[in-house]
């Protein structure tokens, strides 16, 4: 299983994320200016970041809270 595949409160109602896969991972964090998570060793690669999906919930939870929710894919 790969992820985070999570739904999230943004400002304005709810988000979907989904990272399937180590690029998907990468390009969310690069987005979210969070790019050191993509070489941190607990999140690094999809083993990592699945095995401590409880951290980066609560990591990615605070940036969503204060966005508008898309129509639509990023």
């Amino acid at each position: 299983m790969n992820g985070p595949y999570d739904v999230f409160q943004a400002k304005d109602g709810w988000m979907t994320v989904a990272t399937g896969n180590d690029e998907r991972w990468s390009s969310l964090v690069h987005m979210l200016c969070r790019a050191e998570l993509v070489t941190h060793p607990r999140y690094a690669k999809t083993p990592k970041h699945m095995a401590n999906l409880d951290e980066v919930h609560d990591i990615l939870t605070p940036y969503f809270q204060e966005k508008i929710a898309p129509n639509g894919y990023l």
